[in-house]
């Protein structure tokens, strides 16, 4: 593929030791970001640079000067990660192509073909040595869910959502059988050793046996166990393991059906099991987050392997049976020696739940499947260690900058919100007090205060610098998507499942009104830079809501699907939004003509941001990538794939730098490199004695006359001279009573009246 930007420029000679080290520096870091380049070959220096910037001497120097070079080249833009991969240097390649996720995986007997089932329905295979796809299949029936080869090599056995076994010819993607019996999904399927039986279990609790040549059911194997999640045959042919949704594990006499044990230990589900090699062990994953290794000769316990931050999804021992491997919901893949019952190594580069993994039959490698799309090889002889990794242990759903840009908040999964400094991306504290997932956060203009919203219904107000709890607001029926400050941060606005937006007193947690929507769930809702307006992404429509009256002046159609975010441009004349569609949109604030159309991503859009000059446009999507748009002509200025999807992204209100969380909980620090601010628009607030504007990179406050409105300075602070440029018009501090008037229950049927009311005004003495 070709190189471009500074990676075409030819170095000085380094030695004969020094190059090497570089030479193969650059060798790994290509094919641990091949799935990238094959794509987007223009990306290959920044894709190579962010991977080996962390690299100590000689890369490091050699990386120094091509940056050099190529951030001072006229145009050159490009995203700079500040933030360190968290990916294993034992990661191999990583192979994309599933549209869904990735919910199992098998070597062939020879290693030199890979096989996965994925939730896109689609079957493929791999050739294992260069991550080439050699075929892919659509399924019939659904998502597949798991996978095998027979023992030659030469027959492919899957399972999926309708039930039904299929077995597929290996070097052509042939259909040769399908094999009725099942009543339900098909959870996991295995050949007997000698290829003449292929046994498979799922959601309708039995394990049946069938006739591989036949497609005959030999055996029907039911309990009272409840879903059969995974299956392992022994090496001999003669029992049959099965991991079952009520936590045991149940052992069958392959021939004749016979129960012969239940292995009873996992506080929940079992979710798959495998024979050593021997036969003279079975381990389990939970989804307790353990593994349990056990003696097959006795069924007595043998050990309790720990350290999965959650459910372990998958587990197999290697073929020598010294060492297990195991795939979690915390994204990773541990190898565990078998013997000392001791992690050996932890494999960090999915960006989201591993579904499956295997041993290559030589035992160098590992392959892993996950629901971020991808399937993982490793080197699995690599001895890792596992580093504390700085972020979320699950998902982050938002992230926001503190006014000043010195600090970053993250929401996530785990019912936290987390406080990173912006600089360092070392973190800075840790609001706790949510129960359930945390899906929004923002700072109030002063940078004092943060609010959160979360599945728990609650909307939660905090002191920033103390990091306590100021205010519990309840009210909502159902989890709360999205919430923010008024620009003057009196008024805190909140939106929800429950169909509702509600505005509150920031100062003293007061409901001021409870405004309902026609349909559907809100997913966001920002206040306009002046405060006056509200915008409300819902269903597949942005409304513009007059925050005192409730009146609905305007409504931005045209997005084919959801909307997940929209945000005012800072000058209050654009609105953005992002969709399921996989578009990012701008519109007329005024009027609600659309403007732009931005296309390119593979999967929806979750999250958008405006430089704070205006000029450009950032969104995060499904499909793991950010992009940076020039927000006046909507063309493509630069763009990065991280390791998961992207749920949030936010911009530094000074600087060009991005924060974005993905769903393996990093939250990344990226700066947007080559690409030039303006002024930095900012609005003035009135103090009673006048107009102030805050300079966000100083952060001290100046006098502004109303003649000021409109015009561009430079901040006076000694030291500063930010070029500032002020909106034409000030903040608009809300009428609480106004809002106390309009606002008021909704009733099932109703919608807006003929003069544009969402909500029906209150009665009185309600």
């Amino acid at each position: 593929m070709a190189a471009t930007g500074a990676c075409a420029a030819q170095p000085e000679t380094p030695g004969k030791g020094s190059a090497g080290q570089v030479l193969g520096a650059f060798g790994r870091a290509l094919g641990q970001e091949a799935h990238v380049l094959v794509r987007s070959p223009a990306l290959t220096w920044q894709q190579l640079h962010n991977r080996l910037q962390w690299e100590t001497e000689p890369v490091e120097s050699y990386l120094a000067a091509r940056r050099e070079e190529g951030s001072a080249a006229p145009g050159r833009v490009w995203l700079r990660t500040r933030t360190p991969f968290s990916g294993s240097e034992a990661l191999i390649r990583v192979l994309l192509g599933h549209s869904g996720s990735v919910l199992g995986c098998a070597f062939s007997p020879d290693g030199a073909r890979i096989v996965s089932a994925g939730g896109d329905g689609t079957l493929k295979v791999w050739e294992s040595a260069s991550g080439a796809e050699l075929a892919s299949v659509a399924s019939p029936g659904g998502e597949v869910q798991a996978c095998a080869f027979s023992p030659d090599g030469t027959r492919i056995v899957s399972g999926g959502d309708d039930g039904v076994l299929r077995v597929w010819e290996a070097s052509t993607g042939a259909a040769l059988a399908a094999l009725h019996g099942h009543t339900d999904r098909v959870f996991d399927c295995a050949f007997s050793p000698d290829g003449t039986r292929i046994v498979s279990g799922g959601e309708d609790g039995t394990v049946r046996v069938w006739d591989a040549q036949a497609g005959t059911q030999l055996h029907t194997l039911a309990g009272d166990s409840g879903n059969v999640n995974g299956l392992a045959v022994a090496p001999d042919g003669t029992r049959i393991g099965a991991a079952n949704e009520n936590g045991t594990v149940t052992i069958w006499d392959a021939r004749t059906g016979a129960e012969l044990a239940v292995l009873r230990g996992h506080a929940d589900q079992a979710n798959n099991c495998a024979f050593s090699p021997d036969g003279t062990r079975l381990v389990s994953a939970g989804v307790d987050r353990v593994l349990k290794v056990w003696d097959t000769r006795t069924w007595a316990e043998l050990a309790t392997l720990r350290g999965h931050l959650r459910g372990v999804f998958d587990c197999a021992f290697g073929p020598d049976g010294t060492r297990l491997v195991s795939a979690g919901a915390d994204g990773t893949v541990k190898v565990w020696d078998a013997a000392a019952f001791e992690e050996l190594s932890t494999l960090r580069g999915h960006g989201a739940q591993a579904f499956g993994c295997a041993f290559s039959p030589d035992g160098t490698r590992i392959v892993s499947a996950s629901w971020d799309r991808t399937l993982m090889i490793w080197d699995a002889q690599a001895r890792v260690v596992d580093r504390p990794r700085p972020g979320h242990p699950d998902p982050v759903f938002d992230c926001a900058f503190s006014p000043d840009g010195s600090r970053i908040a993250s929401a996530g999964f785990d019912g936290t919100v987390r406080m990173w400094d912006a600089e360092t991306g070392a973190e800075a504290g840790v609001l706790e007090g949510h129960t359930e997932p945390v899906f929004d956060c923002a700072f109030s203009p002063d940078g004092a205060r943060i609010v959160s919203g979360g599945q728990d219904h609650t909307v939660r107000i905090w002191d920033a610098k103390a990091l306590t709890l100021l205010h519990t607001l309840t009210g909502h029926g159902k989890s709360v998507h999205a919430c923010g400050f008024s620009p003057d941060g009196r008024c805190v606005v909140s939106a929800g499942g429950d169909d509702t937006v509600r505005l509150w007193d920031a100062g003293t947690g007061e409901n001021l009104g409870t405004f309902g929507c026609r349909v559907n769930m809100q997913t966001a809702c920002i206040f306009s830079p002046g405060g006056r307006r509200i915008a409300c992404g819902q269903d597949d429509v942005v409304h513009l809501l007059d925050a005192e009256t409730g009146r609905l002046p305007l409504t931005l159609s045209g997005h084919g699907g959801k909307v997940y975010r929209c945000v005012f441009s800072p000058d209050g004349t654009r609105i953005a939004s992002g969709s399921l569609d996989r578009t990012l949109r701008l519109w007329d604030a005024q009027t609600g003509a659309p403007l732009l159309t931005m296309a390119g991503y593979t999967r929806g859009v979750f999250d958008c941001a405006f430089s704070p000059d205006g000029s450009w446009l950032v969104g995060a999507g499904a499909d793991r990538t950010l992009k940076v748009w020039d927000a006046r002509t909507g063309g493509l200025a630069a763009e990065i794939m991280l390791p998961g999807q992207l749920p949030a992204v936010a911009l530094h209100p000074w600087r060009p730098l991005a924060a974005c969380g993905d769903t393996a909980g990093t939250v990344w620090r990226i700066e947007l490199m080559g690409i030039p601010y303006g002024p930095i628009v900012v609005t003035a607030v009135g103090r009673g004695w006048g107009l102030v504007v805050r300079c966000p990179a100083c952060g001290q406050e100046h006098p502004v006359t109303p003649d000021s409105l409109g015009a561009v300075l430079a901040c006076p602070t000694p030291g500063c001279g930010l070029s500032l440029r002020i909106n034409p018009f000030a903040v608009e501090r809300l009428d609480f009573e106004a809002i106390r008037a309009a606002a008021g229950p909704r009733e099932a049927d109703e919608g807006p009246d003929r003069t544009g009311r969402w909500w029906k005004p209150r009665k009185r003495g309600s």
